[in-house]
């Protein structure tokens, strides 16, 4: 998967493939979606931009389960829930 920075902190969800990437205070979750080549019976998996949160500090580490992603910022985790399981 290209991207234009380096990556500070990965973590996927195991119920839903789903990934969180953390780059310094850009945090990304991309949602696993099954797509069908045009006139054709074949299906492929792919990672699309879901969300982009930007923070004021740095994110030192996520978490990602089912619909909830866990922010560790300086003093703070910071918890959010968001649909990505539909």
């Amino acid at each position: 998967m290209p991207s234009e920075r380096n990556a500070s902190y990965i973590t996927s969800c195991q119920e839903t493939g789903n990934l969180g990437i953390a780059f310094d205070n850009l945090v990304r979750l991309y949602h696993l979606v099954e797509k069908t080549t045009p006139n054709s019976d074949t299906t492929f998996l792919d990672m699309l931009v879901f969300v982009e949160i930007n923070f004021l500090y740095l994110v030192s580490r996520i978490a990602l389960c089912e619909e909830y992603l866990a922010c560790c910022l300086p003093g703070y985790i910071q918890v959010y829930l968001f649909p990505l399981c539909s």
